[in-house]
């Protein structure tokens, strides 16, 4: 899997930024602004703003992050949240690496074609 160039995003917290980065995805920035500290109002405020500045498209969290939260904020910036496998069988439709890799590249792609992104 091979980003686009120029897709942008942001992740639920840092936990992840390292592999998104060999993705080839450029990370905005975190929900989070430390892991496990609840995001300020205006901590969200600049984040939004940065999102949107930079036309990110999605919104990435994991199953232990809250899925209203990265929703609402996607919302927020008009960009899709997706969930992504963070360890094989992290969720069902990834039981091993393989499988989570190739269900993190899909989703990710089909929230960036939703969005007018993937050619």
């Amino acid at each position: 899997f091979q980003a686009e160039d120029g897709i942008r995003d942001l992740v639920r917290s840092r936990g992840l930024g390292d592999v998104y980065k060999r993705q080839g995805l450029e990370v905005v920035g975190t929900l989070e602004p430390k892991p496990g500290v609840p995001p300020t109002a205006s901590h969200l405020a600049s984040l939004a703003e940065r999102a949107r500045a930079a036309k990110v498209k999605a919104v990435l969290y994991n199953v232990f992050q809250s899925a209203a939260q990265a929703e609402a904020f996607a919302r927020e910036i008009g960009a899709t949240a997706v969930l992504v496998a963070h360890q094989p069988g992290a969720v069902a439709d990834a039981p091993d690496l393989l499988a989570t890799y190739r269900r993190n590249a899909e989703a990710l792609l089909k929230a960036l074609a939703a969005a007018g992104g993937a050619r």
